[in-house]
């Protein structure tokens, strides 16, 4: 799950500095605090 969630990062996230945030975020959040704040950042909840 980890290992999908990097590569996700990696995958969207171009900034350098945010993917390094990001990373170090997915070591210590929630799997669902994860999800949702990654859906967001990619746009895939737009109401």
């Amino acid at each position: 799950m980890e290992k999908q969630l990097k590569d996700l990062i990696v995958e969207f996230v171009s900034d350098d500095s945010l993917r390094k945030v990001l990373s170090e975020y997915v070591k210590v959040c929630s799997r669902r605090e994860l999800l949702a704040m990654l859906k967001g950042l990619i746009g895939l909840n737009d109401k």
